[in-house]
């Protein structure tokens, strides 16, 4: 059976963050397997702008799967995603899209939002 995955990452090639890796895995497996792939991630850009990227790993995403960059409605806002609570490690981290004030951190006691 194929169809179409809808993969949504905050991160994805050329940003590189942990996440990553995973993301293009998936994307990749499902590619490999005939699936039509879209992946919706935040604006490569930004992570430019952070000096959070690897543009090689571009190379690694399959050539057929689609990649949409949505938009932040208040881009100045965005470096929460390198920010967390001091009195919290968090293992991936990323804004809430559609609200550039909130983040959500995965954590070993669950989900966070702050």
């Amino acid at each position: 059976m194929t169809g179409h995955l809808l993969l949504t990452s905050w991160a994805f090639p050329p940003a590189r963050t942990s996440g990553v890796y995973r993301a293009v895995a998936i994307a990749n497996a499902f590619a490999d397997a005939g699936w039509r792939v879209t992946v919706l991630c935040g604006p490569a850009d930004l992570f430019r702008a952070n000096g959070v990227v690897d543009e090689t790993l571009v190379e690694t995403v399959h050539p057929s799967v689609d990649i949409v960059e949505v938009p932040l409605q208040d881009p100045e806002n965005a470096s929460l995603i390198r920010n967390e609570p001091s009195d919290h490690t968090c293992h991936d981290i990323g804004v809430i899209l559609g609200d550039a004030m909130k983040a959500a951190c995965a954590g070993g006691e669950g989900v966070r939002v702050f």
